[in-house]
């Protein structure tokens, strides 16, 4: 699960980055461009989340090493999503502005 939110993450400015072209015109309407970026914010966000649920679920199925690490992925994300919620950019609709 965690590899899942680190996905949604790295879309987030690779659709900044495609759209610069006309960056004001598909990031400030309603276009596949925003809502992509809408819907990736959101996607990470419950991910992160998920993926904390998923690692206290099955730690014992793996190996401690593998464990350790997705759950530092895990946390990391989640601390990233906490962060980003509280300035706004989770679940931004830039096209209401």
């Amino acid at each position: 699960m965690p590899p899942a939110a680190v996905i949604c993450f790295i879309a987030f400015p690779i659709i900044v980055v495609a759209s610069s072209n006309d960056l004001l015109v598909r990031l400030g309407t309603f276009t596949a461009w925003s809502a992509g970026l809408w819907f990736f914010s959101w996607a990470f966000a419950a991910l992160s989340v998920l993926s904390l649920m998923v690692i206290r679920r099955r730690r014992r199925e793996v190996g401690r090493a593998v464990m350790l690490h997705s759950a530092a992925v895990a946390l990391a994300c989640t601390t990233a999503t906490i962060y980003l919620t509280a300035y706004g950019v989770i679940g931004i609709r830039l096209w209401a502005y």
